[in-house]
């Protein structure tokens, strides 16, 4: 019996042996460097990518390295804010969800109400109201 069981655990350890030597060769085969494109080459490429400005023609996108001009980022900020859904103290805003005291775009959520948002900067004050642009959809306030 116990000889059975010796020439069976050396067997199994043999067989282990093979294994790891399959999976030895797998690594060795890419630990080789790869080669890339060299950033020289990445320069070259023309952007494939084009921004659209709503209202306007189409501009193509800065090249690779170049800055973005700020006059995108100030349009987005100049954009309405708009309530989309209100729920459990948060509002849904422009796709994201702000609780009271959080910011959004500059400005301070000072109130979250079933119907509305009050936002604060500084002394300005704005109350957002929630509304829907579907037609089909009916905004119930319990």
């Amino acid at each position: 019996m116990k000889t059975l069981l010796l020439l069976i655990f050396i067997s199994v350890s043999l067989s282990a042996d093979a294994n790891t030597d399959w999976v030895d060769g797998q690594v060795a085969a890419i630990k080789p460097p790869r080669q890339g494109v060299s950033l020289k080459d990445i320069d070259r490429v023309k952007n494939p990518f084009l921004i659209t400005y709503k209202g306007s023609a189409e501009k193509k996108a800065p090249a690779a390295g170049k800055k973005r001009s700020t006059r995108s980022t100030a349009k987005k900020s100049t954009r309405s804010l708009r309530v989309q859904a209100i729920m459990n103290g948060s509002a849904l805003i422009d796709g994201k969800w702000y609780k009271a005291d959080e910011k959004v775009r500059g400005y301070q959520i000072d109130k979250v109400s079933d119907a509305s948002v009050l936002l604060k900067r500084g002394k300005e004050r704005k109350e957002l109201l929630l509304s829907s642009s579907d037609p089909k959809i009916k905004i119930q306030i319990k």
